[in-house]
């Protein structure tokens, strides 16, 4: 749903009528997505100014009020980590930097895990992402089943959860993966919070090279 010519939004009377504008101008419509209707600058956008948990960290595990851990950088750091843990698969890393890539296009921003995982939401918002995540799956030519279940991307996005729980709000189960480099504040073994600048500008060069990582292996794949 777009503004009309003279500005005002309506209702719409069906879910196929819903449509979302997007940063990059185009008409968006979550309830049937389609790959050419969005583009990978419209997902860099949101998920850079998505903040995660929320919002909800606190400013005594050294985050001001100025601070936004965004959901960029997590995507980011989930794809570093499984890097540096010996994933090597082209198209499983591709996945992990994509599999949040649903919520800049849902409207929704990121649902924080214990409402997404209620009783209530769970098989709402999993029949609601699902089609979106298809599309962005075709947009990015690999398999859907890669970012909706495959067990190295749920792997590597609890690593990430991990390492943000421990260093963003205090809380440690079990072993924590160390931060890559390009996370840490300097020399300190703290975590770094990127600027929004920065996650859109990082997420975008990941992906550039996640891309063409996929394209080159495929090539000399035949």
């Amino acid at each position: 749903m777009v503004p009309d010519q003279n500005g005002e939004l309506t209702k719409p009377d069906d879910d196929a009528a819903v449509s979302i504008l997007l940063a990059s101008g185009k008409e968006w419509h979550p309830f049937r997505p389609r790959p050419e209707d969005f583009e990978w600058s419209d997902i860099a956008i949101g998920a850079s100014r998505i903040p995660r948990f929320g919002g909800q960290l606190s400013p005594k595990f050294d985050l001001d009020t100025s601070s936004n851990y965004v959901l960029a950088q997590h995507l980011c750091l989930a794809h570093d980590l499984a890097r540096d843990g010996g994933v090597t698969d082209p198209e499983v890393l591709l996945a992990i930097l994509l599999h949040d890539a649903e919520e800049p296009l849902g409207g929704l921003g990121d649902p924080v895990g214990p409402v997404k995982h209620s009783p209530f939401f769970r098989v709402w918002f999993k029949a609601y992402f699902a089609p979106i995540l298809e599309a962005i799956a075709m947009k990015a030519g690999i398999n859907p089943t890669l970012l909706q279940c495959h067990l190295h991307v749920k792997t590597w996005d609890k690593a990430a959860y991990a390492v943000e729980n421990w260093h963003l709000r205090g809380i440690r189960n079990g072993d924590v993966p160390a931060l890559p480099i390009g996370y840490r504040r300097r020399s300190e073994d703290k975590m770094a919070i990127w600027s929004t600048a920065h996650a859109h500008y990082v997420w975008l060069a990941h992906l550039d090279k996640a891309l063409f990582n996929v394209q080159a292996e495929r090539e000399a794949n035949g």
